[in-house]
């Protein structure tokens, strides 16, 4: 990436928060359980490979990917680093045409029907060698994994799982966010039934269901957005949970305008100053993640005062007004989006949508700082 210089918004990211977050996480999780790190999306938005090599460092040495092209950029990236002995998993899984890369490479899948797991099977053959994996069981998302009479039938054969080295079974919660519902409970027992006839070390709880106690823990836990300093839950924020905050963005002022009452302000003419007002644009706008609807619910901060935004939000800048603003003070040269004043998640809040879109949807064009011994 080129230089900060060349660019006029940046997310600067701090990977010793992200230790200290996984240490937490892997500390809460029971006496026999281990955290690994759910990197998958640019590891949130935040840099895969940089939040990666600094969480092998912090002990680390699972990592969650969905797609293999992440896994095909984290594996290059430890291999860069010599590092060997980090398992990256895959939840897609082996879809039809893998075969050959699995084969090679040693991702481990997620085999989520009886299909992935015949693929799964044939590699293992054709090997002659026993083939590393996770097997996932559907217990009430619907969305991937086994359903419960598709993983009793598999296991009733006595041949289900020859060929393969099962490094756990998985479900996922869906409800964990909330720690009250009832679904949480529902699911854990039901996995724990579906899972009581195999010896197989297992994984259920991802951020949310870290906090939900040791029952839900097993051998090994999935944090994605704790690792990046917010709580899943709507009423647990991240002091509470013991988390540090990790990002912070900001943007530069590109210009510091003067103008009239009645004067239009962005695309449309959608904000007509109701006064003379001072502006200021900014250089960060949809194409960095910093969306349109967000307008009504952020205020960039400049000298640490929230300026509202004024106008649409365009492609490559916006405009916050000012006029508050001490005329007698030199304006900052940059405006803050989030940091630990003001975090993604409350912006989520505010805009009926979640912390993970929110930090998902980042762009690549922002340039990204990461910060160590901070």
């Amino acid at each position: 990436m080129l230089p900060s210089l060349y660019h006029t918004a940046r997310l600067h990211v701090d990977l010793d928060a992200i230790c200290h977050n996984w240490r937490q996480l892997n500390a809460l999780s029971s006496e026999d359980a281990m955290a690994g790190a759910v990197v998958k999306a640019n590891a949130y938005g935040l840099g895969m490979c940089e939040v990666s090599l600094a969480l092998y460092q912090a002990g680390c040495r699972v990592f969650f990917t969905a797609r293999l092209s992440e896994a095909q950029e984290l594996y290059d990236a430890f291999a860069t680093h010599d590092i060997t002995d980090a398992e990256i998993i895959v939840f897609d899984g082996i879809l039809d045409g893998q075969e050959d890369v699995f084969a090679t490479y040693p991702f481990i899948p997620t085999l989520n029907d009886i299909a992935q797991i015949e693929r799964a099977k044939k590699i293992a053959t054709k090997s002659g060698e026993p083939f590393a994996c996770l097997i996932h069981i559907d217990t009430g998302m619907a969305r991937l994994g086994l359903t419960p009479d598709e993983w009793r039938t598999l296991i009733a054969r006595d041949d289900w799982a020859d060929g393969l080295d099962i490094k756990y079974v998985m479900s996922h919660l869906a409800s964990a966010d909330e720690s009250a519902s009832p679904q949480n409970k529902a699911q854990t027992d039901l996995f724990s039934d579906l899972t009581s006839s195999v010896q197989l070390p297992l994984s259920l709880a991802n951020s949310g269901g870290s906090r939900l106690g040791d029952s839900y823990h097993y051998d090994l836990t999935r944090p994605g957005l704790a690792l990046y300093g917010m709580s899943p839950a709507a009423d647990v924020n991240a002091a509470e949970a013991g988390l540090k905050s990790v990002i912070r963005l900001e943007a530069d002022i590109l210009q510091v305008r003067e103008v009239t009452k009645g004067a239009s302000v962005g695309y449309g003419a959608s904000f007509i100053a109701p006064q003379a007002m001072r502006l200021a644009t900014l250089g960060i706008g949809y194409a960095d993640g910093f969306l349109r609807r967000y307008k009504d619910h952020v205020s960039p901060r400049i000298n640490n005062v929230p300026c509202p935004l004024v106008g649409r939000i365009s492609m490559d800048s916006c405009v916050v007004d000012i006029s508050h603003l001490p005329t007698d003070e030199p304006v900052d040269k940059t405006a803050v989006i989030f940091d630990e004043a003001f975090t993604p998640k409350d912006l989520a809040s505010l805009s009926d949508t979640i912390a993970y879109e929110i930090i998902t949807t980042l762009g690549e064009r922002l340039y990204r700082h990461y910060a160590r011994g901070a």
